[in-house]
């Protein structure tokens, strides 16, 4: 057992003290494990000290030099400044170059040593090192050979060799005795490195093959717990929950069917019967259902929800926004006409009374089906007899969220709606707490939107092209990545674009705005109108996202696209292409043939919304695409989804042998997993569950 506590505060740690430790909880660093767990985001390979007699223009190279003398400052044009530091080595002399940054030439004293690195540029009879990254040492000796260094995330006034520094005095400390908590027999299994040497090689490799070693080693912890995490989660549901079995074949559910205005698709009809499989089991359902854009998940949501009222339980369906919770309201309507299935909208904008007369009447069971916001989940919602919970697009509620709904009633059924289509096997992983079943079939009628990526030039022939459409009746959509104009981010906003378009009168008087900062009730006119046809072109954020269904626009537009990810930019596509009529997305960027061009050239190929999501993982990472800490997970920090299919197959398979009892933890293990799993879930679970 290590002498030295896991969860010592970081200020007590060699060479922090208050201010560092400030500096470091900007970095979610706040214990000694914090910064054991801060692995370097790169690598500089300072194995070779290229000397300046040697170099050649565009090598990248690293450098021991002395400050030869004062800086020089050059101002060739307007807004350009170059600032040259001369350095030597004793092979010859150079210049340190940096563009726009004056404060660098305060940084360098004449006559000290440096480690440098940069890229070189020799010409104009001039040896240039270009705008390379930097440190003091105290003497030529102390750079002799350094090998593989550790470039860590940071933060201002918070230097790489400071971090570096710290790191290397928390592994002094502990000195080998990090506890392994991986059972000898799992390490030998799967050729996995012990803790120590991990830890120790992740920071400050030997060499290259030593940080291998070391990354597979925690790259394999990161899986196994997370996978460990989630089998706790769905281990509780399927073993300690008992709900309540409904009843499926006597309550008319053909009969509603037979009454829809279209026929359920194979896909449909596969999902709802695993659906009515958990409905009917004592054991709670706890589902995921992911399908692409337009798939027709809503309509099985709705199936779910009449099984429910049907059996004398009440339904709670819980959306992201108040725009999409007053379209689920107006969808139920719809379809329960008719029936003896009572629904309320709740939503935190609504007046007192109202809201009163809404709560009394869910906590006496007057009311079947509640469809709100997070407004939902408050305290004061008492429900009466709790049987079905639905949220939609899991990705925008937490795990502590949805489990505060579940709680609400005696084990209610859960069925999670997810618009973010992922292949299968991530989807059992990333949603290794849910069962998974996917909608992989669209609806017949449903029209491919044609993409197109084009330079801010062409707007005013897409303004032209817009009017066509409204002049057909048609309506059109502008998504802008800002609310309001903003110094740091050269991008359009609604606001800005808005003004501008109303100032020319390009689209007459039917024009409108939404965004997130404008209050529930003003969306909800604006949606209205938009719908009810009042608005022709509706300029907004992302806001409108996620489920809005107006089946006549056919005009979808994303200024500044290269700001949005490939899996938002299918999102807000399947807005449009919801009708009869043809549809049309227009990608808005100076991007050219950058790497961010080529991304949303993927836009106009691809229409298949998990090879798009896949697309996405492998450009941003499964982090960001599936809002791991919205959902209540940390990153991976190291394992990589899509080359660790190997690791993940592994680790899958070790937690399955803890499951089945073929492998055996003993209680010292058990603690210290547990602690690592509630670290990589941020403390969103209260018990882990082994076997």
């Amino acid at each position: 057992m290590m002498d030295i506590a896991p969860d010592m505060p970081v200020q007590y740690i060699k060479g922090v003290g208050p201010r560092r430790a400030r500096l470091l909880n900007k970095l979610d660093i706040y214990t000694l494990a914090d910064v054991i767990y801060h692995f370097p985001r790169d690598y500089e390979d300072r194995t070779e000290i290229m000397p300046i007699s040697r170099w050649q223009s565009g090598q990248v190279v690293n450098i021991v030099c002395k400050i030869a003398g004062p800086p020089r400052r050059v101002k060739p044009r307007a807004r350009l400044i170059i600032s040259k530091i001369p350095i030597q080595d004793g092979t010859s002399s150079a210049y340190a170059v940096w563009y726009n940054q004056k404060f660098i030439e305060d940084r360098f004293v004449p006559g000290k040593w440096y480690f440098m690195r940069g890229k070189v540029n020799i010409g104009y009879g001039e040896i240039q090192l270009l705008n390379p990254q930097w440190e003091e040492i105290s003497s030529p000796d102390e750079r002799g050979n350094e090998g593989l260094v550790p470039i860590y995330p940071s933060t201002a006034d918070m230097s790489q060799k400071i971090l570096r520094n710290i790191v290397k005095n928390v592994l002094e400390l502990v000195k080998g005795q990090w506890e392994e908590y991986l059972p000898i027999e799992l390490r030998k299994r799967y050729d996995l490195a012990e803790i120590n040497f991990a830890i120790n090689n992740i920071h400050f490799p030997v060499n290259a093959r030593s940080l291998n070693i070391a990354r597979r080693r925690l790259a394999f912890d990161e899986l196994f717990c997370m996978q460990l995490g989630f089998y706790s989660i769905k281990g509780k549901n399927d073993v300690q929950k008992v709900g309540a079995p409904f009843r499926i074949h006597d309550i008319g559910l053909e009969a509603f069917i037979r009454r829809l205005p279209f026929a359920l698709t194979g896909a449909q009809q596969r999902v709802l019967d695993e659906i009515l499989a958990d409905m009917s089991n004592t054991r709670p359902m706890n589902r995921l259902v992911q399908g692409d854009v337009g798939c027709g998940k809503t309509i099985l949501a709705v199936l779910a929800l009449y099984v429910a009222a049907s059996n004398c339980y009440q339904g709670a369906m819980m959306a992201p926004t108040e725009v999409l919770a007053q379209q689920h309201f107006q969808t139920l309507q719809k379809f329960f006409d008719g029936y003896d299935i009572s629904i309320a909208l709740l939503s935190g904008n609504m007046g007192e009374n109202k809201k009163n007369e809404v709560l009394e009447a869910i906590k006496d069971g007057r009311i079947d089906v509640v469809v709100g916001t997070h407004a939902v989940i408050q305290d004061n919602v008492e429900f009466h007899r709790l049987g079905l919970v639905i949220t939609d697009e899991q990705h925008r509620f937490g795990v502590r969220q949805r489990a505060v709904l579940e709680k609400k009633g005696g084990n209610p059924h859960v069925l999670v709606m997810s618009a973010t289509p992922i292949p299968r096997s991530m989807a059992l992983i990333f949603y290794g707490d849910l069962d998974v079943s996917i909608v992989d079939e669209m609806p017949p009628g449903r029209q491919q939107v044609e993409t197109f990526f084009i330079p801010p030039s062409m707007r005013d022939r897409l303004y032209s092209f817009i009017n066509q459409e409204i002049s057909n009746g048609h309506q059109a959509y502008i998504i802008c990545p800002l609310v309001e104009q903003s110094d740091a981010i050269d991008a359009l906003s609604a606001q800005e674009l808005y003004d501008q378009l109303k100032e020319k009168g390009i689209f007459g008087d039917s024009i409108g705005l939404i965004h997130g900062q404008m209050s529930a009730n003003d969306k909800n006119e604006v949606m209205e109108a938009f719908k009810n046809g009042q608005i022709s072109v509706l300029i907004g954020t992302t806001v409108i996202e996620v489920g809005v269904d107006v089946p006549n626009a056919t005009v979808m537009v994303v200024e500044n696209a290269e700001r949005f990810g490939l899996a938002q930019l299918h999102q807000l596509r399947g807005r449009v292409g919801r009708g009869q009529h043809k549809s049309y997305c227009f990608l808005i960027s100076n991007a050219g043939n950058s790497d961010a061009g080529r991304r949303l050239k993927i836009m106009t190929k691809l229409h298949d919304g998990f090879k798009i999501a896949e697309q996405d993982m492998q450009i941003r990472g499964p982090g960001q695409l599936l809002g791991l800490q919205q959902h209540g997970i940390s990153e991976l920090k190291l394992a990589d989804i899509f080359s660790d299919i190997a690791l993940l197959k592994q680790s899958k398979e070790a937690v399955q042998m803890l499951a089945d009892g073929i492998m055996i933890l003993d209680q010292r293990s058990k603690l210290l997993l547990e602690q690592r799993i509630k670290r990589q879930f941020l403390n969103n679970i209260d018990e882990i569950t082994f076997n």
